[in-house]
Formats: C-alpha cells, structure tokens, sequence
C-alpha cells in the first residue's frame, strides 16, 4: 500500500516537473526560436521577431516607404510632423492616409535629426522600430532607452527616384512584414517606368535644352533660389540642368543660388515644385522687372510641378513630374500621355487611390503658368 502510494506521489511529481520544464521552456526558449537575424542599411546584424505585429517608423521618409509597401496597418505610432494637415498634400501617402493616422499615438515632433519620444514609444510595446534618416550613434541611442530593435533603410541621394538603397530598404521592408512579392512589384514597376522615359527621349547628350528647376524642397520650404544639380527628371530625360556642369556643385543634393546668378545662366525652361510655388509668388509681386528678364518667362516657358521633396523625396510624383516634364519639351515622344491619366494611375499603384484632382483643387498640379503683370497666375 505504502508502495502504490509512493508510485503515485513520484508520477504526480513527474508530471508537475515536466510542466513546470515546458512552461520555462516556452518562457525563455520558444521566444529565441521564433527570432530571426537580418542586416539592415548600415549593414548591422539586428535580432527581430519572426512575427511582426506593431512598427513604428521614424524620421524623414520612413512613413512613405511603408506606404509603398501597403504596410501602415502594422504602423501604431507617428511623429506628430506626419499629423500636419497643413502639409498632407505635399506628401500623397499622408494626404490619404490622414484619418488612421491621426488616431494612432505620438512618438515624438518629427523633423530631420529629431529624437522621438522615448516614453512613449516604450508605451506602444512596438514589436521593431524603422528609420531612413538617423545616425549609427542615434539608433544605438534609440534602442539603449527604448530596448526595441532599430531597422535602418535608406533612400541614397537625397534626391533619387531609384537607387540600389531604395530597392534594399523596400526588399528589406518586404522580408521583415512578408511582404516580398510588393516590394519585388514596386521595384519592376519604378525600373520599368524609367525604361519608357528612356526609349521615349533622344539618346543624344548634346541636346542644348537648358533647364532649370526652382523652389525644390529640402529641410523645408525654398523659393526660387532653392535647387540642386542633381535632379532626376532632368536627368531621366537627357535634359542640360544649368547647374550640373559646376564642380563646387559636386556631391551637393541641395543649393541656394544668388539670384544674379541664375539670371546669368537664364534657362530655356524653369519649372517651379509646388513646395516653393507660393514664396516664389510674393517674390514675383516684390521683384517683377527681375523675372521678366527671363527668357522662359517671355517664352511662356514656366511650369508648375508636383513636390518632389517633402520630408525627402516622394517617388511617385517624381516619375509624374518626369512624364510632365517630357511631355512639355518633347510633344511629339510623349504624345500619348495623358498627364492626369499617367498621374492617378501612378498614384494607384503607390498608394492605393486616385487623388490628382484632389491636388489640383488644392492649387498643386503640372501646368503651364502664365506670367502677368502682378504674379505668376494658376
């Protein structure tokens, strides 16, 4: 009797200890198990969850990439700065995108070189954390006082509509939220829309067409001395950017020019990006006998285009500039193309949703601007 019972408190014994082993080992190794290791932008090996439930993206054109990527569901934090109403239609993902996140809670102002919110990203319990914009030193900052793996991306230049560190941060982006097969499409589509440009365009390099684009965006608003010598559109078309050919230009992805200067060098063609259009109205109003001097103003040869920078470069609006931009110097290569047709179908592909005339009846579109006596009319 004494024995049976004896078996009986050792089986029951058995039993609670192997429970106990299986709850310790769910507890402390299953956890690791489900862990993978990957390499971001800066070429750092981060363990990450398998499984990603809650994101949060911070700094300059993170957002956007998610976006892209059809992945703001797993987003639950944004930087107040992506809130902005007075901005949404600088950038068409927030423009769309406004009502659900507005709802989500604030991780900090937002900005370039801003740190976020560390409290509040810690009260999220963000399962990982992507950034396109901060510092080696900043993200070891980041991840010491929120113990939160930090994803870098990166978008390259400043300026670029496709590069190899766009294509790695979406294929990245892809692997991490098991959205391969979008960030695979994004690619082939972006390279594909640059093929057409390319068999569109004369191939020849000495095409005298000089071009100017003003009003750019960069760590804010520009007027008409904001530019760059490196600008895609330009490029993508064989177009002669009047400010490529200076070597102190070199490696700069943003420029403010004296404005003598820009007279001296006196484009064919000026094209305007709506972050800057409307500083470059009031300083029409103030210095009219300077930009009649011009000669693409007495040619009717000024033009308005989407913002290609804001809160670093939305991509979409800068294949839809390109079309604009080739449609508008070369008529007979582009003659096909319907801009608003081009343009909601470029945002349909991105985005999710046709918004070109919501942009126009915001006063930001590709078109021709008329030059009178008092300003620049639209």
């Amino acid at each position: 009797m004494i024995v049976e019972r004896v078996k009986k408190i050792y089986l029951l014994y058995a039993i609670i200890c192997n429970c106990i082993y299986l709850l310790l080992f769910n507890l402390f190794f299953v956890k690791n198990v489900d862990a993978i290791t990957i390499k971001d932008l800066l070429n750092r090996e981060i363990k990450i969850p398998e499984k990603i439930n809650n994101i949060i993206a911070l700094g300059p054109g993170t957002l956007r990439l998610l976006a892209y990527m059809d992945s703001l569901q797993f987003v639950k934090g944004v930087e107040a700065l992506e809130k902005d109403k007075s901005m949404l239609c600088k950038r068409p993902y927030a423009l769309i995108n406004y009502e659900y996140m507005k709802k989500l809670p604030t991780i900090g102002n937002g900005g370039p070189n801003m740190l976020p919110d560390f409290e509040a990203i810690v009260s999220i319990k963000s399962d990982l954390i992507f950034t396109a914009s901060y510092t080696l030193d900043q993200i070891k900052l980041i991840q010491e006082k929120t113990n939160i793996p930090v994803v870098s991306l990166s978008y390259g230049n400043a300026n670029a509509i496709i590069n190899k560190e766009i294509k790695a941060s979406l294929s990245l982006i892809g692997l991490v939220l098991n959205k391969s097969n979008r960030a695979q499409d994004l690619i082939k589509y972006i390279n594909s829309t640059i093929m057409d440009f390319q068999e569109r365009v004369p191939t020849n390099k000495t095409i005298n067409i000089k071009t100017y684009i003003a009003g750019l965006g960069y760590k804010g608003s520009h007027g008409f001395t904001g530019s760059t010598p490196y600008y895609p559109p330009f490029d993508l078309l064989n177009l002669k950017n009047i400010l490529s050919n200076f070597p102190e230009f070199i490696g700069l992805n943003h420029i403010v020019l004296d404005k003598e200067a820009i007279l001296l060098l006196n484009p064919d063609y000026i094209f305007i990006d709506s972050n800057g259009l409307n500083i470059i109205k009031m300083d029409i109003k103030r210095n009219k006998r300077y930009y009649r001097l011009f000669k693409a103003v007495k040619n009717n040869h000024v033009y308005s285009l989407l913002p290609h920078n804001n809160y670093t470069t939305n991509i979409e609006n800068a294949l839809i500039n390109t079309y604009f931009i080739g449609k508008t110097i070369y008529p007979d290569k582009f003659s096909d193309i319907d801009i608003e047709q081009k343009a909601n179908e470029i945002y349909q592909f991105f985005i999710g949703k046709y918004i070109y005339s919501e942009l126009q009846q915001n006063g930001i579109s590709c078109k021709r601007l008329s030059f009178d006596h008092d300003c620049i009319a639209w």
